[in-house]
């Protein structure tokens, strides 16, 4: 009946052999039938009619006997071997494959060996998958995964090990793929630059590299030669100081925050100045000073101004190319004058008046975002005219015309205009002879928009003012940030107004609130102030009180520490009888234009009691009290250039052309 075959069972496994088919009785007989296994410990036997069970106990090898007994009792047996083998397990993982990070195009392998256990030993055989081929590849080779990043995104990466009975055990683990870090890129070049020795000047850098990837960057520059040019870095600008004569390489590095850069150089050249007039025994030129030099000078003529006076100033520096500019109102309108070399100012553009309007002795300037703002008193239907400023790089024949690119035409004269550059506000005051004058006190322009203006409300305190409607003769709009709690962050304007110190509260502009309306003694005409940088004093002067007996011109110094309480702390008494005109404060220095004696340069170190250190007269012909001479001054240029206006007059036999003045305090 043929011979029982060898058994192979796992551990705790069960099986069942049919043994009926190995044993014949050749009588018919019916047979019963035993088994006995020679290990117990091995595999155990039971026998049920004609089936044997086996269990598998454990690992090893064991004989069981099968015996089949007839009637008679007469015996056949078989006996067979029985392996027992430990079962096959699944590999199990480990861990947890960490997630990845790649640039696009950038390979990486990984060895996940580690990540993988198999209990029996197998070896095993791995695969792998991407969730995203379009982000992330994957290939196999061994237990070692190569990982290619294809485009920026996400993807999972599913691993699988398998053992030799197919078993298997899975880990994934998530890759992401970024678009690579690219280095700062230069954009063209910075153009050489020509200082003269002791001169200063700022260049915006910023336009010369930009960075692919969008990110901040961070500047620092380096002078080849120390000796002739020092560089300092603040921000995206550069402050160049010519020290001797010579040339220097001063190299600007851009780094991106992963470190990556770009570098440009610039030719620095540093001259003699030949052409600037020290103040030497109390002269320069010809005009008295006193550590005041003369820089250089354009004539009324050179204006271009043929009929009428110089007035007002401002200034604005190109922060492309460094390039400061004088920004100089006359009857007939306004003069661009070019300082890209303070020696040889260049009268490069003219803006006449407002077509429809007139002349006028009354022209202010202030500047905002590389536009400036531009209005005119007495002058008919004038408006505001917006100037862009950086079309004056593309002037090649000098003078050239510019035109206004707006004209807010919300009011038709006004005497002053104030810019708070920080909030990006105008504040047209003593508005006249149309539109809306706002009783001639603060009228308000969004100009955030540089070249679309828009009304923004009114102010005026009827407290103040000659005929009390709150007229404004000039004002000075600041973030305030001094000593009153209570007011810091607002926008504050600190009001002229003929006969009283005004200060409001416009941070709403629809509902601006008067804080405080302060006279003080023998009022003249409350005509001009400035704040000091830390706006705990704000210095006024008083256009009328030398034509009414004061010996010398005033300056009021107001204590404004408390906004709604300001009082008066000090007053100045200049060194001369002209009547004061103008000041703007810069640092410890108080510049005043006092018309027939110049500009006055004011110690104000000790705040409530100033002192004068320097000045420069524009007008020596004349000695008289008279509203003629120096009009305005600027004295916020890096390079410390100061413009001085002069109006020019014609008194009997005595002319003066007057036109604009460029000096430097003395070793500056």
């Amino acid at each position: 009946m043929g011979t029982i075959p060898d058994q192979t069972i796992a551990t705790g496994q069960t099986a069942t052999l049919e043994i009926v088919s190995y044993f014949n009785d050749p009588d018919g007989g019916a047979l019963t039938y035993t088994a006995a296994t020679n290990a117990a410990a091995v595999v155990s036997v039971a026998v049920t009619g004609g089936t044997l069970t086996l269990v598998g106990v454990t690992a090893g090898t064991a004989s069981v006997t099968v015996k089949a007994t007839d009637p008679a009792g007469l015996t056949a047996a078989q006996g067979f071997r029985v392996t027992v083998e430990t079962p096959n397990r699944s590999p199990e993982a480990v861990g947890t494959i960490p997630a990845r990070t790649l640039t696009v195009g950038q390979s990486a392998t990984l060895d996940v060996s580690p990540f993988v256990t198999d209990p029996d030993g197998d070896a095993l055989t791995y695969t792998a998958a991407s969730s995203a081929a379009a982000v992330v590849t994957v290939t196999v080779s061994g237990s070692v995964l190569t990982l290619v990043g294809v485009t920026a995104g996400t993807a999972s990466v599913t691993v699988t090990a398998a053992d030799p009975a197919g078993l298997t055990a899975a880990q994934g683990f998530q890759v992401t793929v970024e678009t690579p870090n690219r280095a700062p890129e230069a954009v063209g070049t910075i153009p050489a630059r020509t200082l003269t020795v002791g001169q200063s000047a700022t260049l915006d850098v910023s336009p010369f590299v930009t960075d692919p990837d969008g990110d901040a960057l961070t500047y620092t520059a380096a002078s080849s030669a120390a000796a002739v040019v020092t560089v300092t870095v603040s921000g995206g600008t550069l402050t160049l100081v010519g020290v001797a004569t010579g040339t220097a390489i001063v190299t600007v590095t851009a780094a991106d925050p992963a470190g990556l850069t770009a570098a440009h150089g610039i030719l620095v050249t540093v001259e003699t100045s030949s052409k600037v007039k020290p103040c030497i025994g109390g002269s320069a030129a010809g005009y008295p000073c006193s550590r005041v030099d003369l820089v250089s000078r354009l004539s009324r003529e050179e204006l271009g101004v043929t009929v009428g006076i110089v007035n007002d100033m401002w200034g604005w520096t190109d922060p492309a190319t460094g390039t400061e500019w004088a920004l100089v109102g006359h009857s007939g309108g306004t003069a661009f004058v070019s300082l890209e070399d303070p020696e040889n100012p260049v009268y490069a553009g003219f803006l006449p008046f407002t077509q429809g309007a007139r002349p006028s002795i009354w022209r202010d300037i202030k500047v905002y975002r590389d536009h400036a703002y531009i209005v005119a008193d007495d002058a008919g239907a004038h408006g505001m005219q917006v100037v862009d400023l950086t079309r004056l790089r593309d002037i090649s024949t000098t003078p050239s015309r510019l035109e206004a690119v707006a004209v807010y035409n919300r009011i038709h004269s006004a005497h002053n205009v104030a810019v708070n550059e920080e909030t990006g506000f105008a504040y047209a005051v003593g508005a006249s002879g149309g539109g809306e004058t706002c009783g001639g006190g603060l009228h308000m322009i969004d100009i955030r928009n540089p070249t679309s203006p828009v009304f923004a409300g009114c102010f005026a305190d009827p407290r103040t003012g000659r005929a009390s409607t709150g007229y404004t003769h000039d004002a000075a709009c600041v973030v305030y940030r001094g000593p009153d709690t209570g007011h810091r962050g607002s926008e504050i304007c600190f009001g002229s107004n003929e006969t009283a110190l005004s200060i409001v509260d416009v941070s709403n502009k629809q509902r601006p609130r008067a804080l405080a309306a302060a006279s003080y003694p023998q009022v003249g005409y409350t005509h001009q102030g400035w704040l000091d940088e830390a706006q705990e004093y704000f210095y006024m002067n008083d256009e009328f009180d030398e034509l009414n007996g004061k010996p010398r011109p005033r300056t009021i110094v107001w204590d404004v520490s408390d906004l709604d309480d300001p009082i008066v702390a000090a007053e100045y008494m200049g060194t001369t009888g002209a009547i004061d005109h103008n000041l703007y404060i810069a640092g410890n220095l108080m510049y005043q234009s006092n018309y027939l004696s110049g500009l006055r340069v004011v110690d104000i170190s000790n705040r409530e009691n100033p002192r004068e250190v320097g000045y420069f007269d524009v007008e020596p012909a004349f000695a008289e009290i008279a509203m003629d001479g120096s009009w305005s001054n600027y004295p916020f240029f890096a390079s410390g250039i100061i413009g001085v206006t002069s109006t020019g007059r014609a008194l009997g036999y005595k002319t003066s052309n007057g036109g604009v003045f460029f000096v430097r305090l003395s070793g500056n």
